[in-house]
């Protein structure tokens, strides 16, 4: 069992001491989703929050944890989160802006991971809160979360160069790859995706270590910290690997049927501003890298699903994604980013 905590008071060891003991003892059962409630002669309830890849699990005790275990036993995605903690717990020590979980542990033996909670919200629920729930209208409240996000994200990459770790599983262009191969048919929009892909390859740029799925979802925030969360993919890459998928959120968040886009520029701006004072972006490589990003979207939605895309349950405006499809493969930095980006 490893030990990936900053510190840990003996009361909080001991509990996690007794959740890796209880967790080891029945990880065959907890990888299968068998138990649930409030196991005998323990002090805490179980729920089972997922089922899938991972059995997902909150354990509600003295204090409370999410325990992760892969279905299939096999340790890799372990290894990414082992990983990813080992980083952040050392690069951002004495880092204010970052909140590290009071204690996480992890077996590669038993296939696990245990994680004290993290007190906060996902970065997108608080955007679409503070935008459209009528209590939270204090929108530029989360800009320094935006600009936290940035420089902390910055950090993250501009050191882990040096970062011993496997490549990453998930880069963009394979899984864009992926998508074609899975899709029976292209419409025409597909077409010039397809197009745009075997022309502008290829897409890798200088590695370091990068978090791989690092969405809105994975970044948890409150009133003046962050902390990133799921390094099951971790490991080293392109930066922009990482970068795509946060640009993306907020760019597709632009093109939602009623969604302030104004607001949404500003978030994006905080971000990329306060990621450049620290590490400077190439336009072209982050411009190609959301294409990426955007255009396995669409094809997974309109040439696989055949479905009409939408973010947190708002339909996206056709018009809108026309417009933004048709910059992108022409790879207008300009119109996608504005001044978002020094170019």
């Amino acid at each position: 069992m490893i030990v990936l905590s900053l510190k840990e008071t003996e009361e909080i060891a001991g509990e996690a001491d007794r959740l890796c003991r209880w967790t080891e003892a029945n990880a065959e059962a907890l990888r299968g989703g068998k138990i649930t409630g409030a196991p005998s002669g323990e002090a805490y309830e179980i729920k089972l929050l997922q089922m899938g890849r991972n059995a997902v699990y909150r354990l509600n005790g003295a204090m409370n944890w999410y325990l992760k275990l892969p279905c299939n036993g096999k340790p890799l995605g372990i290894q990414g989160e082992i990983n990813g903690f080992d980083y952040v717990r050392t690069l951002f020590r004495d880092e204010a802006a970052y909140f590290h979980p009071r204690a996480v542990r992890a077996s590669l033996e038993y296939g696990y991971l245990l994680s004290a909670e993290v007190p906060g919200t996902q970065l997108n629920y608080e955007l679409y809160r503070r935008i459209f729930h009528p209590l939270r209208r204090n929108f530029k409240a989360l800009l320094p979360m935006f600009q936290h996000a940035g420089r902390l994200l910055a950090l993250f990459h501009k050191n882990g160069t040096a970062v011993e770790a496997p490549p990453i599983r998930a880069r963009l262009d394979e899984k864009l790859n992926r998508r074609f191969a899975k899709a029976k048919t292209l419409d025409a929009t597909g077409e010039k995706i397809a197009k745009w892909f075997e022309k502008n390859g290829p897409f890798e740029t200088d590695q370091t270590f990068v978090h791989a799925n690092c969405t809105f979802r994975n970044v948890l925030v409150q009133e003046k910290t962050i902390s990133l969360l799921d390094f099951e993919t971790a490991g080293k890459g392109s930066r922009y690997n990482d970068l795509a998928r946060m640009c993306s959120d907020l760019i597709l968040t632009r093109a939602a049927a009623a969604f302030p886009w104004k607001r949404a520029n500003q978030a994006l701006e905080a971000f990329l501003a306060a990621y450049q004072s620290v590490f400077p972006l190439d336009a072209a490589s982050l411009t190609r890298h959301t294409a990426l990003y955007i255009f396995e979207r669409y094809v997974q939605v309109y040439c696989v699903k055949k479905e009409k895309e939408s973010i947190a349950g708002i339909p996206l405006s056709k018009s809108k994604l026309n417009w933004l499809h048709k910059r992108l493969l022409e790879n207008d930095s300009r119109a996608v980013f504005g001044d978002s980006v020094n170019l």
